[in-house]
Formats: C-alpha cells, structure tokens, sequence
C-alpha cells in the first residue's frame, strides 16, 4: 500500500482528465445499471462539457492505485459545484501486471491514467477546505 499523499491540484493536461471521465461515462451509461445513475455522474458529465479555466481537479492518493477525486465547477463563483469521488486507475494497474509479465510493449502504455497526471502535472495544494 502507498503511503497516503497531500491533495495535489491538477495543473496541466486537464483535457485528458476530461478525456478519462468520458470514456468511464460512456461505460457506465452502457451498463445495464444506467437508469440508476445519479447526481454524481451527471456531475461527471458535465465536467467533460466545461472549458478548461471553469474547472479545478484536486487529486488524493491512498492506495497503490486509489485516488480521491474532488472537483469545482466555476470555482471563482459564489455558484460553485462540487463533488468528490474515489477512482481506481486500472490503466496503471495493469501496466504494473504486464511489466511483472516481462511486456513492455503493449498499446495500454499509450493510455493517460489518473496516476499519469497525479504524477506529471500535478502541484501541491494548500487548501485547507478539501475533503479528508
């Protein structure tokens, strides 16, 4: 298990943030589940939706693979929407069982994972108002 990290804020590659939550959308909306989809989806989706300066994504991690997501829509405004949930990033996951398994080359090394932006275009967050 990882050690717990401090909340990070996504600063770059916010596109491809985006880009995830379409792609897990489209999964769940295809499910035999998806009249049951809630608030938190729609949420989701709509974040896919909004330009890149009407959103913060602040990410957590807790496990080896296990992230807090908490999001903002218009932050700067008093109208500020909020949700926070818990993602698994199954692309490092896997990439970690292919590498055990001696692949290196594989087109899921071409996938951008929440781990991947954690990392890479990410900086620390000061706020004291984020989820625990």
């Amino acid at each position: 298990m990882a050690k717990e990290e401090k909340w990070k804020e996504l600063v770059e590659r916010k596109s491809d943030f985006q880009h995830i939550l379409r792609v897990l959308n489209r999964y769940y909306e295809n499910r035999e589940f998806s009249a049951q989809l809630g608030e938190s989806h729609f949420f989701r989706k709509k974040l896919t939706e909004e330009s890149e300066n009407n959103f913060k994504i602040f990410i957590k991690k807790f496990g080896n693979y296990e992230y807090l997501i908490h999001a903002e829509i218009n932050p700067s405004l008093q109208s500020v929407e909020k949700e926070t949930w818990i993602h698994i990033d199954g692309i490092s996951e896997e990439r970690e069982q292919l590498e055990k398994q001696g692949i290196t080359e594989h087109p899921l090394f071409s996938i951008i994972g929440v781990g991947d932006l954690f990392q890479e275009s990410t900086k620390d967050s000061n706020r004291k108002d984020l989820p625990k």
